[in-house]
């Protein structure tokens, strides 16, 4: 799977870069709307229950395991940018929200 990984990821850069260009097309999409989220806990009420994020987006709900804080709709995140930076191993997503998504550590604008 690795060298597979590679070898799409790599050829030019461009793949990596078309991928990234359509994250950051349906993300910007999905934000648009204003959707509403919601944390749903499985009717556990306990603060060990498994968590998970859901927003209904077009195409379907987005349902992700809770990972911490979260805005109550899309609407407040602002720009979100999605990059495939190259690794050793393949390569690493890397996500920035905000309306400063385009400026990262070591990136100029």
């Amino acid at each position: 799977m690795r060298d597979t990984c590679t070898a799409i990821w790599s050829r030019n850069g461009k793949p990596r870069e078309d991928v990234a260009a359509y994250a950051d097309a349906l993300l910007a999409g999905w934000v648009a709307t204003g959707a509403s989220s919601r944390i749903e806990t499985g009717g556990d009420p306990t603060l060990s229950a498994r968590r998970r994020w859901w927003c209904d987006v077009p195409g379907g709900p987005a349902v992700i395991p809770c990972g911490g804080t979260h805005v109550p709709d899309l609407g407040r995140l602002g720009r979100v940018r999605v990059a495939y930076e190259p690794t050793e191993d393949g390569f690493e997503v890397v996500t920035t929200v905000g309306e400063d998504a385009s400026l990262r550590p070591g990136r100029t604008p």
